[in-house]
């Protein structure tokens, strides 16, 4: 399995830390399995805050062990429950209670989630941060034009593989 470097990481933070900047938030709340996976190289299930400025915390909920295996973040915490996300970023100085502003992604966030984030976070204003995310993931590195490369590679020795098992007429 390959993982992504360190580098690539900080570059994708980075560049939405830009972009939260010049759009007055604070922090961004990740959710979305796909989006995590982007922003901290692991698909285990979590949340990660990455604050306008600063290092990102990834709080995960089931694997924690595999999720600090996979990522290359520095701050890896447990979390127990999504009910302690304001407490848990508290403790790790992020001090929620600055929040004017938090991003999420309205576009994929349950209804039930969010209003569970309302609660959390009453002093902050959610803004979505969807479109900010998606002009990130639009533009390519290296790194991922190469990991790109490889599955297209793979995709087409399969399929080219394919023609010596498929036969007319079997149907097992």
């Amino acid at each position: 399995m390959r993982l992504t470097p360190a580098g690539e990481l900080f570059r994708r933070i980075s560049a939405l830390q830009k972009l939260l900047q010049q759009k007055g938030v604070d922090g961004a709340l990740i959710i979305d399995s796909a989006d995590l996976f982007y922003f901290a190289g692991t698909g285990q299930r979590g949340n990660l805050f990455i604050p306008a400025e600063g290092r990102p915390l990834l709080m995960v909920k089931k694997s924690f062990i595999r999720a600090r295996d996979e990522s290359a973040l520095e701050d890896i915490v447990p979390l127990a429950n999504v009910k302690y996300l304001a407490k848990m970023l508290n403790e790790y100085g992020y001090g929620y209670q600055n929040l004017t502003t938090l991003g999420l992604e309205l576009d994929v966030l349950p209804a039930a989630l969010y209003r569970l984030l309302q609660r959390l976070f009453p002093d902050a204003q959610p803004v979505d941060i969807s479109s900010l995310i998606r002009t990130v993931r639009m533009v390519k590195s290296a790194y991922e034009l190469e990991v790109i490369r490889d599955a297209a590679q793979l995709n087409y020795t399969m399929y080219s593989r394919a023609r010596d098992y498929i036969k007319e007429g079997i149907v097992n």
